[in-house]
């Protein structure tokens, strides 16, 4: 359990949660619907996502800096410090990853194709943010870029998946 907790940095889920929430009190408070099923799988979803992410930026990490003594000999190489196969972790990020698939498209089915888009783009910020030949955590606005998407898509989202179809249901004044 501690390697995994050391893998996908759990200590870090409440940075997707707390949006989320806002979100989700801003449906409440201005639209006066809250649909708890949904809040609670996207709640499951983002943090999969989130753990998944994490996981991968640690891999990337890991990858890139493989031979340089220095991150070899640091502390923060988690995969070394916790001495985590490299098949254990992507294994671990495969099962995440197919969580936060699958009950991320059974949201979007539910809630219309803004999710699936609104997700596929926070999908698409997460993986540039630690992978591919330049990733966006070694630019000056990896950190903005990561914390609007994070910030403001997830509070949207959680927002969306409350309202999605409330106004059917929803007494007019």
């Amino acid at each position: 359990m501690q390697r995994f907790k050391a893998l996908v940095q759990a200590q870090t889920t409440l940075l997707t949660v707390l949006p989320l929430l806002l979100g989700t009190i801003m449906a409440a408070y201005y639209y006066h619907h809250v649909n708890l099923g949904k809040t609670f799988l996207l709640i499951f979803s983002a943090i999969c996502f989130h753990l998944a992410v994490n996981g991968h930026n640690q891999l990337s990490d890991y990858r890139r800096y493989q031979n340089s003594t220095a991150a070899q000999n640091s502390t923060n190489n988690i995969i070394k410090s916790f001495d985590i196969s490299i098949p254990w972790a992507y294994s671990v990020l495969a099962i995440l990853l197919l969580l936060f698939a699958g009950s991320g498209l059974y949201l979007a089915y539910l809630s219309g194709w803004p999710l699936l888009l609104l997700g596929s783009l926070s999908f698409l910020v997460g993986y540039c943010y630690s992978g591919g030949p330049y990733p966006m955590s070694q630019t000056p606005l990896g950190e903005l870029v990561s914390g609007l998407a994070m910030g403001l898509n997830i509070t949207l989202i959680g927002v969306y998946i409350n309202i999605y179809n409330a106004a059917t249901k929803m007494k007019t004044l």
